[in-house]
């Protein structure tokens, strides 16, 4: 007997392939973190292969099983690829010990900026002679030495810090961009001039700019040109992340697609060859990819636009979705680290979503009439016939539907990693994107000209940026903050999210009662999970501790409220994200370990918190916009009772559980039950010790990611 089931899914071979490679360098990536013996790998083959032969022997259908063969094995060699190269990066060829120093050369990759000054990422690096396999970051003091730049070769003396593969439970961002390690140089580094095509180009697009136009209008458009936004004012780069396109930033499909839309066109009109044609195409994408350091999601779009031109060439149908999945193999296979890039899940969700919802979207707004109640209340035959012939232009539809698609994939990582998406992201994806993409296509034009005759640079640049500061001031001046969703958290939140999307996109053959049921299902089990996060139902307290580099920071949260500890070192980004991981957008109070000036790094940090609590002791500072700054020695918030023993060191008593959180180096806390510490504290007697940063505990952030405990009938326990 031969059973024949129905096609639920158009399966896609390459969409396949990806998935299983993606999911495999997922296993690897874990089976590394968690220090799994590789045979557990490789046991999986011939258990996973037992089912698979009695599928296929019951129901005699042999594509199937092809099918299920090439995802195990890409599977198992996305693993594999992923647990050595994990072994490699987690190799040091050389000692790194405080003590030891080492004469280092190497070519300059990049060179940019941060809050506290320069750094350079150094590449082809040689320490004391010996070759190293990864690059180095290098923060320049305020007189390092001689002038450097993109593609010029330096040489130093210094000591070397080694990244680890992961930090804070997850991999670590330099590990994702090839970095190693890390150095400080406050004077003695020599440099000279040494030829590199992509550093010398990007070095004479910013001095085009920078040299004839403002500073903040030609940081603006060197982002947009290169992907660099280490030049833009903090302030107006988180307007255009409040608005939701940051994006332009990101150089991706836009600009790639951009240059290929005016290639294609050139060719077109001048009737080149269309393999000579395909070959300019080719090389200019991936030229500029060059330019813009070769980014993940550039190389994703160049990738994607090969692919086109290949189908062009050979008459064939190009399948976006198996083009973004044969993009995704090929960065995959090349640095497994690529998938937990942010801007690697931003760049393929948003194409993802596009693929998906583009379709659906597009037939729901081609069905948008006036009602006919409507059209019988009209009196003239004229007006009855125009409404009746009314329909959406296109153009609007298809940037409303792209804007829509995009946003729709990229929503949970948006969530995931910053926190919150922007109320105002779809209507300004509409409205404003279309518009910067108009300009960046006259910029590129006009700093090409620009750079290769100078004199003309003066004359055409303000000329082509005018109409650029115009949108500049519109967004600086929004106030788009006030647009941000935030509170939704990540977790479960994700799966959910995407099984419910994918359930009301056409990419499932599914009956229409069948779908109405499994999306009313999904839907009600996501927003149940979201309110019984938000709203925590269950008595008692739960407390999470998050860490990054330097700091930390501990959320207290019951159904009485939620409060906020933060030591004297701050990142505002990092605490966002951590409020709405947990759910805690809604704060009922701010407690802040450190001196006063520690405590004005708040001053722009969004909260809907009214109130913020220091020691009594500290020196008394201005009054906030948006926030009163209380001075207290002890004070009851939220049901827990709170004493600052000194400006860095609080006690906390939540349903009769004691907890201390120090920054400093000493706590004046002999006894607790919890301790959170940013350094050791071995007088300090409790049940549960844990350290922000200090690796090798039992319980740290730093080697276990965030910790979670509860406090229940007096008792305190690690979830």
């Amino acid at each position: 007997m031969i059973y024949t089931v129905k096609k639920y899914v158009n399966f896609r071979l390459p969409v396949i392939i990806a998935c299983a490679l993606a999911i495999g360098t997922t296993a690897g990536l874990l089976f590394g973190y968690y220090k799994t013996d590789l045979i557990w790998l490789t046991a999986f083959i011939p258990a996973a292969a037992v089912p698979i032969i009695i599928a296929t022997a019951v129901f005699k259908n042999f594509k199937p099983l092809a099918f299920i063969i090439l995802a195990l094995i890409f599977l198992y060699a996305g693993a594999l690829n992923g647990i050595l190269r994990l072994d490699a990066y987690g190799k040091n060829n050389i000692d790194v010990s405080e003590n030891k120093t080492y004469s280092i050369s190497g070519t300059v990759k990049e060179k940019s900026a941060f809050s506290s000054g320069e750094y350079i990422i150094v590449t082809d690096v040689s320490a004391n002679g010996t070759k190293l396999k990864y690059d180095i970051i290098v923060y320049l003091g305020n007189s390092y030495g001689d002038f450097c730049d993109n593609g010029y070769k330096v040489k130093f003396i210094s000591s070397l810090t080694a990244f680890d593969a992961f930090s804070y439970g997850k991999l670590d961002y330099n590990a994702e961009n090839n970095i190693k390690y890390r150095c400080t140089v406050n004077g003695g580094l020599k440099s000279g001039y040494r030829f590199s095509l992509f550093g010398e180009i990007r070095s004479c697009i910013r001095k085009t700019l920078f040299n004839n136009i403002e500073y903040e209008t030609a940081a603006v458009c060197y982002g947009m040109l290169v992907g660099e936004t280490a030049f833009i004012d903090d302030n107006a780069l988180a307007n255009f992340r409040y608005g939701g396109i940051a994006h332009i930033f990101a150089v991706s499909g836009l600009h790639i697609g951009i240059i290929f839309g005016i290639l294609s066109f050139l060719n077109k009109k001048l009737r080149v060859n269309k393999y000579a044609g395909a070959v300019l195409c080719i090389f200019s994408v991936f030229f500029y990819a060059g330019i813009c350091g070769f980014t993940v999601s550039s190389v994703r779009s160049a990738i994607m636009c090969v692919i086109a031109v290949f189908s062009k060439l050979i008459y064939a149908k190009n399948d976006g979705m198996n083009s973004l999945s044969a993009a995704v193999i090929i960065l995959l296979l090349i640095n497994p680290f690529s998938l937990f890039s942010v801007g690697f899940q931003l760049s393929v969700c948003a194409v993802g979503g596009i693929f998906i919802f583009s379709n659906p979207i597009t037939r729901l707004l081609s069905r948008i009439k006036i009602p006919p109640a409507l059209l019988n209340k009209t009196q003239k035959t004229s007006i009855k016939r125009f409404l009746q012939n009314i329909n959406i232009p296109k153009k609007l539809a298809s940037a409303f539907t792209v804007s829509l698609s995009a946003q729709a994939g990229t929503l949970p990582v948006m969530l995931a990693s910053f926190g919150y998406i922007s109320g105002a992201g779809l209507l300004l994806n509409v409205i404003i994107v279309p518009v910067l993409s108009a300009l960046f296509s006259v910029i590129f034009i006009f700093t090409l000209l620009g750079s290769a005759i100078a004199p003309i640079a003066p004359f055409l640049l303000p000329l082509a940026t005018t109409p650029l500061d115009a949108v500049l001031s519109f967004l600086v001046g929004a106030g788009f903050e006030k647009s941000l969703i935030s509170g939704f958290g990540a977790g479960l939140f994700i799966p959910l999210y995407y099984l419910t999307v994918l359930l009301i996109s056409d990419k499932l053959n599914l009956r229409l009662i069948t779908r109405i049921i499994a999306v009313g299902c999904s839907a009600v089990l996501l927003v149940l999970y979201v309110l019984t996060s938000v709203f925590s139902p269950f008595k008692g307290y739960k407390i999470y501790i998050s860490a990054y580099y330097g700091g930390g920071d501990v959320i207290i949260k019951s159904s009485q409220g939620t409060v906020l500890i933060v030591t004297d070192y701050i990142n505002s980004s990092y605490i966002s994200a951590d409020l709405n991981k947990y759910y805690s957008a809604n704060l009922d109070g701010i407690i802040m370990l450190g001196t006063s000036g520690d405590i004005l790094q708040f001053y722009n940090f969004e909260t809907n918190a009214k109130n913020i609590y220091v020691y009594s002791e500290n020196d008394y500072i201005q009054p906030f916009d948006k926030m009163t700054v209380n001075y207290e020695t002890a004070f009851t918030l939220c049901g827990a009772d709170f004493e600052f023993k000194d400006s860095y060191t609080l006690s906390v008593n939540c349903g009769g559980v004691n907890m201390c959180v120090c920054a400093s180096d000493k706590t004046t806390v002999e006894k607790c039950d919890l301790l959170v510490s940013l350094y050791e504290q071995p007088s300090c007697v409790c049940d549960y010790k844990v350290y922000f940063n200090l690796s090798g505990y039992k319980y740290n952030v730093y080697d276990n990611g965030d910790l979670v405990f509860t406090v229940k009938d007096g008792k305190v326990n690690k979830r």
